[in-house]
């Protein structure tokens, strides 16, 4: 799949979810001067989709670059996944549920090209038919 193509997907998914904060606790800031404390993260929820479409985009791109490699299949590509499936599993979220809407609805509107020609020609009929009408 083509960068503008997701792109364009991603402008259909951002639209779906509310900006609503979401609070990522218990993590622990272990790169701090000083001793190790807890700390909270917020994201809206559409900060997590777009993680999300960001690690399955790359996940996908990878898959594509690294066939073959052994530890890229083994070890990265299965610690990435589990990443994304624990951030869709903790928001209620489908990557692959939304992406496939994306394209229906995408598919759609590209198949709609005909009505969207059929609508511009009567516009430009009814410009002329008028223009004629006052000379």
């Amino acid at each position: 799949m083509e960068i503008n193509k997701q792109l364009t997907i991603w402008d259909y998914l951002s639209t779906e979810e509310p900006a609503e904060d979401v609070n990522i606790l218990g993590a622990l800031n272990v790169h701090a001067k000083g001793k190790i404390g807890p700390f909270e993260v917020h994201l809206t929820t559409g900060d997590l989709i777009l993680i999300v479409a960001m690690i399955e985009d790359y996940i996908r791109g990878l898959d594509v670059i690294k066939a073959g490699d052994v530890q890229w299949e083994v070890y990265y590509r299965k610690r990435f996944k589990d990443m994304s499936t624990r951030i869709q599993d903790q928001i209620d979220y489908s990557y692959e549920k939304h992406l496939k809407k994306c394209l229906k609805a995408q598919h759609e509107k590209e198949d709609d090209i005909g009505d969207e020609a059929m609508s511009l020609m009567i516009k430009k009929a009814k410009r002329e038919a008028e223009a004629k009408e006052k000379a």
